[in-house]
């Protein structure tokens, strides 16, 4: 019984059948592009991404026109990215003592799941911000990757999840292998890889902008902030006023019946809700139960204002006691229109556009922080790497033998050997049965005449890295067949010195960033965003 109800509210879940539908048109779309080769990936029911070229024109084009400025800018980005990546540890520090010594609910960190932390309805409110901040993170990185002269390989969308899709994005690619060589200065690599988090930076400032200039940008088009009525309680529910107003109507101002004094306006803005003045906050008002209240209605779907009767009913709290007045009736803010084109998009679209301003700031300040600590794929992780070659250095003096497999393409003259420095390639094989190399049988083996490979530099930076194969057209070798090389490279001798400091750098950061999840977790259990 459990089960089904598990399978049942599994299937039911809208995040299910939205995952569903964009499984189903990644399906169609693979079978599609089933014959172009390196276009589309699908991983069920982990990941699809789709690659295209076409974006690659754009962003060169817009790097190349004013390549001095996006220098000078994306070297700015290094230093603002740096200054963000030491708030970011400070942040997760601070706030994961503060969870241990003295918790609140400010300290919560939780993820944003949708279908789990955070419900349809709210996430709506996310999908225009992280379009926003994910494209123009991923357009940042291209553009200073093609204003320093990387050639970008390829531009897509993904989509991310298990069996719900719980994450979408774009990425811009570059050859990584070609970017870590010497042909490419530190200064570039650090341009590139801090160039999203700060397009991510600076969208933050332009969120607090939009949020504190949010009343400036609205005045010519809006009024003052009213109150709608979203729900009318039956006396069933505790109402008092049930068939005396209706949902929809917009509550402008409000006087006591009999009372010679003028209306009160709502101002929402200034702090003169409807719950102010009913709570006998307002000076030229008051109200008691059973008062009889004249209310000033605006009706949007009619265009016009008349007014309406209520009777004020008692308020009561948890002990039963009297502790104010009760109109019976839910409501949300509602901005009066000034003009046509306010009224086409009605009264509620200033909440929405600030609410998609708030989550812009929100979804942007997540991002940078998160995005900046030293875990592998976070492009703090790729600073912290370039830091420490520069202060840590490379040291290539030994020569050390070393053997990579690789597999065989018909199509792919050259490979690329797993070392940067080759110093002398020994041999190559390629097995010609895999039952072979299942039992280490290397008389199923080829070992290559050295007239039909050599060592080859193809990046351009000084060093040979790949294998160059010139088979004959007669060949017959299969698709895929695994080959092995061996080979001398150059060592370098501080590379293990690195690798053990930026893995106890990434072993710091995972236990912060859990520490912060588990300890709100433990604290305050799931905290949800749901409407």
């Amino acid at each position: 019984m459990i089960f089904s109800d598990f399978l049942t509210g599994f299937i039911l879940n809208p995040w299910f059948v939205l995952s569903l539908i964009f499984w189903l048109i990644m399906g169609i779309l693979a079978y599609s592009l089933r014959k172009k080769k390196d276009v589309m990936y699908v991983f069920f029911p982990l990941l699809a991404m789709i690659k295209t070229r076409k974006l690659n024109k754009f962003i060169k084009r817009l790097s190349r026109r004013f390549p001095r400025f996006w220098r000078v800018f994306w070297t700015v980005g290094i230093f603002v990215s740096f200054g963000f990546m030491i708030f970011a540890y400070y942040f997760f520090i601070v706030n994961l003592i503060n969870l241990i010594l003295n918790p609140s609910i400010e300290n919560v960190v939780t993820p944003l799941i949708p279908g789990v932390t955070i419900g349809l309805p709210v996430f709506a409110y996310l999908i225009i911000p992280l379009l926003f901040i994910m494209t123009t993170h991923e357009l940042a990185h291209g553009i200073a990757a093609s204003s320093d002269g990387v050639e970008i390989k390829s531009t897509g969308i993904l989509g991310a999840g298990l069996f719900y899709l719980i994450g979408f994005g774009a990425f811009v690619e570059v050859d990584e292998r070609e970017l870590n060589s010497t042909k490419y200065s530190r200064g570039t690599r650090l341009r590139i890889a801090s160039a999203g988090a700060f397009i991510n930076a600076l969208t933050i400032l332009l969120a607090i902008i939009l949020m504190t200039s949010f009343p400036l940008m609205i005045d010519p088009f809006y009024g003052k902030q009213v109150t709608q009525v979203e729900h009318v309680l039956t006396p069933e529910e505790g109402g008092y006023n049930y068939g005396n107003i209706s949902v929809g109507d917009v509550i402008v101002a409000l006087k006591k019946k009999g009372s010679a004094g003028d209306f009160v306006y709502l101002d929402g803005e200034n702090g003169i809700t409807l719950n102010y003045i009913l709570g006998n906050n307002h000076e030229a008002i008051k109200f008691s139960v059973g008062d009889e209240v004249i209310l000033k209605i605006y009706i949007p779907s009619e265009d016009l204002f008349c007014e309406k009767e209520i009777i004020l009913g008692p308020l009561y709290d948890e002990n039963n006691k009297i502790v104010g007045v009760f109109i019976g009736i839910q409501t949300s803010p509602y901005y009066m229109p000034l003009n046509f084109l306010a009224k086409i998009f009605t009264g509620k679209w200033p909440i929405f556009l600030f609410t998609e301003f708030v989550w812009l700031w929100v979804i942007a300040f997540s991002v940078t922080i998160f995005n900046l600590v030293g875990l592998p794929v976070f492009d703090g992780d790729r600073m912290i790497k370039e830091i420490m070659k520069w202060f840590i250095g490379s040291k290539y003096e030994g020569i050390k033998k070393k053997k990579d497999q690789l597999s065989y393409s018909k199509d792919s003259k050259f490979y690329y050997l797993s070392e940067t420095r080759v110093s002398e390639i020994e041999y190559v094989k390629i097995f010609l049965s895999s039952k072979g190399l299942k039992k280490n049988q290397y008389s199923d083996a080829l070992i290559l005449n050295e007239n039909y490979y050599r060592l080859v530099d193809i990046i351009g930076d000084g060093f040979k890295s790949a294998l160059e194969l010139t088979l004959p057209e007669t060949a017959s070798i299969e698709e895929n067949a695994l080959m092995e090389v061996g080979y001398t490279y150059w060592h370098d001798e501080n590379k293990g010195k690195r690798q053990i400091i930026l893995n106890a750098i990434r072993f710091i950061t995972l236990f912060l960033i859990i520490g912060n999840f588990l300890l709100s977790y433990l604290k305050f259990g799931m905290i949800t965003f749901w409407i």
